[in-house]
């Protein structure tokens, strides 16, 4: 029996085959086994936005607010609760609209909008309170009170001058100056003679309310700009013609005349001589003129012409003025009529003679020859004490501006160059005939023989017996 081991699931009927089975499947089960369940919401079932839970042989639709139905079909009446408490309900699709009453605010029009009348007065802005209940008034700057009903008035401080007036407006206040006075509190006395009142180069005196004008000479006037006629009084003489020029007068002489009012008469314009130092007078009919002397000039030749005002003295020299001529004071350093040559410190030949002299603007210089040293080339280079060119074996001996080298006992050379010299080799040695000489760096030793005994230069034969 096939169906003896229970094969098929899902409360499936068993049927006993020839070495097979086949198994029968209940509602909303398939497959060989009937293992597999039918997915009821897969056809979408349910409706408007619910959800579908499958449940084998059914399904179940939960649906979203507003609708109802096995399948969610249905859509309730949301206005069926009169939930706009002080307005018009309008059903929507799961939802409701509510359109408020004059007055009222709020989802369910629940809210009374105190601030539909518009209680807030001169522009201000209206707030519902806090809880939905009243309103609160926010003024525009210039109003107070709890409708903006007040004007606030910005005179009560006093914030003008004592003398000006002060005009509350809304929000602001202007302050009307008296006169005299401005600036945005009238503080600032106005300066009556910043606009130049006075003209003629007079001088404006500020006063309270005006000013006054301080005439110059030759001028007269409220405002100085009348010029006071100098030729009024004719102060030309001999028939010459005066000319008004405000603050003096110019007379134009006849022929014959001259003078600054015409007053003098050409023909004795020399008598007695008006000329100055050693100058020629010549008479003319217009006055007298003046031939100067050399280096004096003027009218009169009063005046001395002062040559030094060219500054011909160059290299800073000092200028005397004289009559007709300067003279140049030289500073150290130049010489010359003009102080245009500069002095040759080494004239003097102050180096020593085997020294050269250096010339520099105010100063020189020694250029010492070898051997020498100093300002003045006076003081001896002692070579040896430097470096020198003397053999290492030679002996350096400074002498006035050179050096000499002289090569040690037991070498010879000419100092530069010393070389040892083999007084072994050379038999200039004193040692004894029976002793050995041998040469040392710069010298020798002599030893006695065998069979003798001695200092080396004398060696006597030992007596063995």
């Amino acid at each position: 029996n096939e169906c003896a081991s229970n094969p098929c699931s899902s409360n499936a009927t068993c049927v006993d085959q020839f070495q097979a089975y086949t198994c029968k499947c209940p509602e909303g089960y398939y497959g060989s086994n009937c293992a597999e369940g039918v997915n009821e919401c897969a056809s979408n079932p349910c409706s408007a936005n619910a959800t579908c839970i499958d449940q084998h042989t059914s399904y179940v639709c939960l649906c979203p607010d507003g609708y109802y139905g096995s399948n969610c079909q249905e859509d309730f009446n949301q206005c069926a609760s009169n939930p706009c408490v002080n307005g018009t309900c309008y059903d929507q699709p799961g939802a409701y609209n509510c359109s408020c009453s004059p007055g009222y605010v709020g989802t369910n029009c629940n809210i009374r909008n105190d601030c539909y009348s518009n209680p807030c007065l001169n522009g201000g802005t209206c707030m519902v309170g806090s809880s939905g209940i009243g309103y609160n008034c926010s003024c525009i700057n210039g109003y107070t009170g709890n409708e903006c009903q007040s004007d606030i008035d910005e005179c009560s401080s006093s914030p003008c001058a004592s003398n000006a007036t002060c005009s509350n407006l809304i929000g602001r206040y202007e302050c009307n100056c008296a006169p005299g006075y401005v600036g945005p509190f009238c503080y600032e006395k106005i300066n009556e003679c910043i606009s130049s009142p006075c003209s003629g180069n007079a001088t404006c005196i500020d006063l309270f309310l005006g000013y006054s004008c301080k005439c110059p000479q030759g001028y007269y006037g409220s405002n100085c700009s009348q010029g006071v006629n100098e030729c009024a009084s004719n102060p030309c003489s001999a028939n010459a013609t005066c000319i008004d020029q405000h603050t003096s007068y110019v007379c134009l002489c006849p022929d014959g005349y001259y003078g600054s009012n015409c007053q003098e008469d050409a023909s004795n314009s020399c008598l007695p001589n008006p000329c100055s130092n050693g100058a020629t007078c010549f008479a003319g009919i217009h006055g007298y003129s003046c031939s100067c002397s050399y280096g004096f000039t003027g009218n009169r030749c009063q005046t001395n012409i002062n040559e030094c005002l060219s500054s011909p003295c160059p290299n800073n020299a000092t200028c005397y003025d004289g009559i007709g001529s300067y003279n140049c004071q030289c500073p150290i350093g130049y010489t010359g009529s003009m102080c245009e040559t500069e002095t040759n410190e080494c004239a003097s030949n102050p180096c020593p003679a085997n020294a050269t002299c250096v010339d520099a603007h105010l100063s020189y210089s020694c250029r010492c020859p070898q051997g020498y040293y100093g300002n003045y080339c006076r003081e001896d280079v002692d070579e040896c004490e430097s470096a020198n060119k003397c053999d290492s074996n030679a002996t350096c001996t400074n002498i006035e501006g050179s050096y000499t080298c002289q090569c040690r006992q037991g070498f010879t050379g000419n100092g530069f160059s010393c070389d040892e010299i083999d007084e072994c080799l050379l038999k200039i040695d004193q040692c004894s005939s029976n002793a050995t000489c041998v040469d040392t760096v710069g010298s020798y030793t002599c030893t006695c023989n065998s069979g003798y005994s001695g200092n080396g230069f004398i060696c006597e034969d030992l007596d063995e017996c």
